[in-house]
């Protein structure tokens, strides 16, 4: 989780002498005024509308219990590689918590939670700094010649991959779509946005706390999915959303630090609905 919010500059001009520089000071702030007037927001700059901004999202895992450890020791397992796909992510304000109609971003793209890589990139958008009640993110899946280089080919046609080895010893893998939205809603009524990068994390240690993989059997290499273990992997797939929780980057050093993950913004919710 490294990308930092891209602020666009402006460059500096040469200082201007007498009444002409004044005149054309005045036309040109009457200008971007008329302009921002009619476009609805000057988008990704600070000029005209200072609260818009443009910023990333960062998606990775992390452990609630000690945020600084690396995200691999989980309850009952050690986790390699936790894959997904993401295909969707609406953002909703609070003056308009129930209109679906802004898509903030829609070009799938792949993550990797436990070393916080996102491929091809962390996507960008654009949106101003205010209130917002909750995020929704749609899971995706992609053919095998639409994954991005870097990905394993047995993420293909699926929505999440999870590679691991039981406290036992057995090695595990975890695979499927997901068709169920995650929700992420705010805490209380809202979470305001300040312009620093929004960090998506899973809380892994949550997520595998309330799971047995043990119950399972013996049988190595265990694989689970929709046909195989139904129960477990539905159970799987509620934990999963309700184990997400969205940070802000407060100091904008790019990074999720203390100063982030003191606040948290929203947690992840059974759909639409309370989450635990």
């Amino acid at each position: 989780m490294s990308a930092r919010t891209t602020r666009p500059t402006t460059p500096s001009t040469a200082p201007r002498d007498g009444a002409l520089a004044h005149a054309l000071r005045w036309a040109l702030a009457l200008v971007a005024l008329a302009t921002c007037g009619l476009v609805v927001g000057c988008t990704g700059t600070d000029v005209g509308n200072p609260m818009r901004e443009t910023r990333t999202l960062e998606l990775a895992g992390f452990l609630e219990a000690d945020p600084e450890a690396e995200p691999t020791a989980v309850p009952g397992a050690t986790l390699d590689e936790f894959w997904l796909i993401i295909d969707e992510v609406r953002l909703y304000e609070l003056a308009r918590c129930d209109d679906d109609a802004q898509v903030d971003i829609s070009a799938p793209w792949v993550v990797e939670l436990v070393s916080g890589a996102e491929l091809p990139a962390a996507p960008t958008f654009t949106r101003p700094n205010t209130d917002y009640c909750k995020m929704k993110v749609k899971f995706g899946a992609m053919p095998a010649n639409a994954l991005p280089a870097g990905a394993p080919a047995e993420l293909a046609d699926v929505s999440v991959l999870v590679r691991g080895t039981r406290a036992d010893g057995v090695a595990f893998t975890i695979s499927g779509r997901i068709d169920e939205q995650l929700v992420v809603r705010a805490d209380q009524t809202s979470f305001a946005l300040t312009g620093g990068a929004l960090f998506l994390t899973s809380a892994l240690d949550g997520l595998f706390g309330g799971l047995d993989l043990t119950a399972l059997g013996d049988e190595a290499p265990l694989e689970i999915d929709r046909a195989s273990h139904p129960s477990f992997f539905n159970q799987f797939k509620l934990s999963l959303r309700q184990s997400f929780r969205l940070f802000e980057d407060k100091d904008r050093d790019g990074l999720l630090g203390p100063p982030d993950w003191a606040e948290v913004l929203a947690r992840g919710r059974d759909e639409d609905g309370p989450g635990r």
